[in-house]
């Protein structure tokens, strides 16, 4: 549960605060290489050594992914659109981790992501969607902030592929 508060205050907290979405990116990127935007060659080496995880399928054009971290059962690849005004995120947790989410600001749909049951959140005023769904061994969750519209985060979860193996 806490896991769960920490990650959706942290996405709102960067969605409304300059100055956090600033820091938090200060801590993803190195900026004395010259640049905060990762060219797409560049994806390779970000996930090159991970193995058993879930990868897209589907980009949205414009897209190209900033960030990936893999640690204590969880997993998260993150892109970011060339203007950087919109994001998405696709993140694996454990079964161990316990999931929630508001549903005083968001309406809730239920979905279908393949043969899995899953749940789409949607805040409007905030400019977030987030679907969340169960695979056989693992919770996952792709979420978006900026102007995206719910039928492209539907095709990016629908079009993950799992990945066991190294590239």
């Amino acid at each position: 549960m806490f896991l769960v508060c920490i990650t959706t205050m942290t996405v709102i907290a960067m969605e409304t605060s300059e100055a956090f979405r600033v820091r938090v990116y200060s801590l993803l990127f190195d900026e004395s290489a010259g640049g905060v935007t990762l060219l797409p060659e560049e994806e390779n080496s970000l996930i090159s050594e991970w193995t058993d995880y879930w990868y897209p399928t589907y980009v949205p054009d414009g897209f190209q992914m900033v960030a990936a971290e893999k640690r204590d059962g969880e997993s998260i690849i993150a892109f970011e659109s060339n203007d950087g005004e919109k994001r998405f995120y696709i993140d694996e947790f454990s079964f161990n981790a316990v999931m929630g989410h508001d549903t005083d600001t968001n309406t809730v749909e239920e979905v279908r992501i393949g043969y899995y049951k899953g749940y789409l959140f949607e805040d409007v005023q905030n400019q977030n969607i987030t679907i969340y769904w169960m695979t056989d061994d693992r919770q996952m969750v792709v979420g978006a902030t900026g102007e995206m519209d719910k039928e492209t985060i539907i095709k990016i979860a629908e079009g993950l592929e799992y990945r066991k193996e190294k590239k």
